[in-house]
């Protein structure tokens, strides 16, 4: 298994294993990595299951989603959009 260890879904995993109490079992042959694909590891034969978020699995060319956790275990996140407005009162807002 492979997992990262910062951003959205890498501290969200971290906090899920500990409370469902796994966490010692899971990171002891877990391939915990530091930053980017955690599905690289898949391609590279280093785990033969990645976890992180859909969209950054989907950009591993070659990589299956099997699916998503379950949805009593997920966490809502919240990304919400931008707008960079060059001058204040701006008339050409973007529509979301």
């Amino acid at each position: 298994m492979a997992y990262s260890r910062i951003g959205a879904s890498g501290i969200f995993f971290a906090q899920l294993i500990e409370r469902m109490g796994i966490a010692s079992e899971i990171n002891a042959r877990a391939r915990i990595t530091p930053s980017g694909f955690t599905a690289e590891r898949l391609v590279s034969g280093e785990a033969d299951l990645a976890v992180q978020q859909i969209s950054e699995l989907k950009l591993v060319p070659g990589v299956e989603i099997v699916g998503p956790v379950p949805l009593e275990l997920q966490s809502r996140r919240c990304f919400p959009p931008a707008v960079w407005q060059p001058r204040r009162g701006s008339r050409h807002p973007m529509r979301f």
